[in-house]
């Protein structure tokens, strides 16, 4: 026998339910793209587009997913720019707010081929280190080796520490 439901209930269950959606975003020098697993999502004020983006593997410390490149413009597009610095971003959204469940910096190394395979880091598994070395003249403030320095009734001398 049937079960008889509310009106309020029957309207509930008509409406369309939101399904799962990952967002990718990955923040190329100059342009950021940004994929939808699913549909075309307008979120943030942007545009996520659903050019086939496949989301293999992401936790808080890594991600690897699969853009197509049916055309060769991901892979020329990876093989022209450094990649150990481009920042990503992966969120779960529900039709409305969206979680974000990684970011992280690209790896270096992708997969080439269609699809093109990159793989992400997260952040705490990412040390951030500058472009360019540590010492004199940029930083003059450092204490160069050799300089003595004393310490109550003890005497340090610095030394240059060997690579």
């Amino acid at each position: 026998m049937p079960r008889q439901v509310s009106l309020t209930i029957a309207t509930e269950l008509d409406k369309p339910t939101p399904h799962h959606v990952r967002l990718l975003e990955i923040g190329f020098p100059g342009h950021t793209l940004r994929y939808s697993t699913h549909e075309q999502i307008t979120w943030e004020d942007s545009l996520w587009h659903p050019l086939g983006v496949t989301i293999e593997n992401v936790s808080a410390t890594e991600a690897t997913f699969a853009l197509r490149n049916e055309d060769n413009s991901i892979s020329a597009l990876v093989l022209t720019l450094p990649l150990d610095e481009v920042p990503v971003r992966i969120l779960d959204w529900y039709g409305g707010d969206a979680e974000q469940i990684h970011v992280g910096l690209l790896n270096g190394a992708p997969q080439i081929g269609n699809p093109v395979r990159l793989s992400s880091r997260g952040h705490r598994g990412a040390p951030m280190y500058p472009n360019e070395r540590i010492a004199a003249p940029e930083f003059p403030h450092i204490t160069p080796a050799g300089t003595v320095i004393r310490w109550g009734n003890d005497q340090l001398v610095l030394e240059v520490r060997g690579r």
